[in-house]
């Protein structure tokens, strides 16, 4: 950290640097941080967390934690005589006494309303740091680092997220560079999220998956945001609101807002944002059910206007309109959007009015979970003009769907009326997946089905469901089932053996590529 940096940090926290931490990052700092070791076969940063060497993370975390109280109350108001210096990654902070005494303190959840002193000076803590590298990545905590060839491409993508042209060169490089597996999760992720599905192309990719098991690597981010690349069955989970890679690459990052005080959110959010999006490519954030204190702050932040992905919580109150979707409809960001998830916000009308009216102007992908919506709500969303290009949709269904560029959609059916009535009255020219969350499939509703008014479909899901061997025969000959490629069944029941021979003797089964039943 040099000296210029730490006069930000003071300026930023309100306080005087003790005079050991200023001595040594002044000789050491630039050394401290670029020191890393080889673990695993892969080159990691030495102290991340454990000393914060970066500006704004020693600012963001001070910052945060005087407004949640880093001591969970045993210890309140700390920030008058200390300032945080690193991490155990247990709830508790070392911490150096503003009072320029040398030794090093440790406060939090574990040490009472009494600091506990661990090293006799700030030079004893550093070399304790160095003769005690962890002996395993563990996740969020240490950071894989780049080379420097990788953080040149990385860079260039940064520059142009949405460019598949630049990951699908970067895809080349790590095969290059004997990385096939991460180049193949990138080149399936980029089929997969990027583009509609297609014949061939869907099935490639999805065996690329399968085959490849890459798991997505921790990443460093700024204080504030957590990432989760929710490496869990990509069958059922890639591409879903929890999944936090686009492209294979990381899109998207949890923000804490339980940590944000109201008075200190504008300054740390306008800290922490810009360096998220310059070094990262992350544009997405998901948001807790804080938010409604710090949106318009959210929203409004001017770098704010690069996120292209949320995932959020609505609270409307009663009748009225929440709060978060307003401050949405009113921000810059609204513009920006291409893909947004949210929770609760068909509650009533007036908020589903406030959303419909919103200019998404390139919004494509918009996913709903809203098991107590109004169909009132429902129809007011739909007959959005922005609601007509959508491309992608997940939601509870509340009748029919005219979208004649929809490609994938996912749907749950809480009744059998509904589901009548959306086969009987949808219109889907461009759908090539099909997702149906419903607790039972009737004969009547198979036979239904396979009228569908729908393109040929690349992948059908039926999840959670009661299904007969006859009635999957029946929907198996529909018009648009002759060309799958991938086809999952999670019936109800354990008797799984004659619903793979239904599929045996399918149309579709010598094109399927991917088959999962239960």
């Amino acid at each position: 950290m040099t000296k210029r940096e730490m006069a930000r940090v003071e300026k930023c926290l309100g306080i005087r640097l003790p005079a050991n931490f200023r001595a040594v990052m002044t000789e050491r700092g630039e050394q401290l941080r670029n020191k890393t070791y080889i673990l695993d076969g892969q080159k990691v940063l030495s102290y991340t967390g454990r000393l914060f060497l970066d500006t704004d993370e020693m600012s963001c975390v001070n910052l945060a934690e005087r407004s949640i109280d880093a001591t969970g109350g045993y210890f309140p108001h700390w920030e008058r005589t200390y300032v945080l210096i690193g991490s155990n990654k247990a709830s508790d902070y070392y911490a150096l006494s503003l009072d320029n005494s040398p030794s090093v303190w440790m406060i939090g959840n574990h040490c009472g309303s009494v600091p506990t002193r661990t090293h006799a000076s700030f030079v004893n803590y550093v070399e304790w740091l160095h003769h005690t590298t962890p002996t395993r990545v563990t996740t969020s905590h240490y950071a894989v680092v780049p080379s420097v060839a990788e953080q040149a491409f990385l860079a260039h993508i940064i520059d142009e997220p949405a460019d598949d042209l630049r990951r699908l060169v970067f895809a080349d490089w790590l095969e290059e560079n004997g990385q096939a597996p991460r180049a193949g999760y990138v080149r399936a992720r980029c089929a997969l999220d990027c583009r509609p599905p297609e014949f061939g192309t869907f099935g490639d990719a999805i065996e690329q998956l399968r085959d490849g098991r890459y798991l997505a690597p921790d990443v460093n981010l700024p204080p504030g945001f957590s990432f989760d690349a929710d490496n869990s069955d990509f069958l059922i989970s890639w591409g879903g609101k929890h999944d936090g890679m686009e492209g294979g690459l990381p899109s998207l990052a949890k923000v804490d807002l339980e940590a944000i005080d109201e008075a200190d959110s504008a300054r740390i959010l306008s800290l922490r944002l810009p360096g998220l999006l310059e070094t990262t490519t992350i544009r997405g954030l998901k948001l807790g059910n804080k938010l409604p204190t710090h949106a318009a702050t959210l929203f409004n932040c001017p770098a704010a206007s690069a996120i292209t992905r949320l995932s959020m919580e609505c609270v409307p109150s009663g009748e009225s309109v929440c709060p978060v979707v307003a401050a949405l409809v009113a921000s810059p960001i609204v513009r920006n959007l291409t893909r947004l998830d949210m929770t609760n916000g068909l509650l009533n009308k007036a908020t589903a009015e406030v959303l419909a009216s919103g200019p998404f102007d390139r919004l494509r992908r918009l996913e709903i979970y809203d098991h107590n919506a109004s169909r009132e709500g429902h129809s007011t969303l739909m007959a959005a003009p922005w609601f007509q290009r959508l491309e992608r949709l997940s939601m509870e269904l509340s009748g029919p769907l005219n979208l004649p560029q929809l490609h994938t959609l996912f749907m749950g059916v809480n009744t059998t009326g509904l589901f009548e009535e959306f086969i009987n009255n949808s219109r889907l020219p461009a759908l090539k997946r099909l997702d149906i969350r419903c607790g039972l499939i009737s004969g009547k509703q198979a036979e239904a089905l396979t009228g569908l008014r729908c393109g040929e479909l690349v992948d059908l899901c039926i999840r959670g469901t009661t299904i007969r061997m006859a009635h999957l025969k029946v929907i198996l000959t529909a018009p648009w089932a002759r060309r799958l490629e991938a086809l999952r069944i999670d019936p109800h029941g354990r008797n799984l053996e004659p619903l793979n021979k239904v599929i045996d003797k399918a149309p579709c089964a010598k094109s399927l590529r991917i088959r999962r039943v239960g």
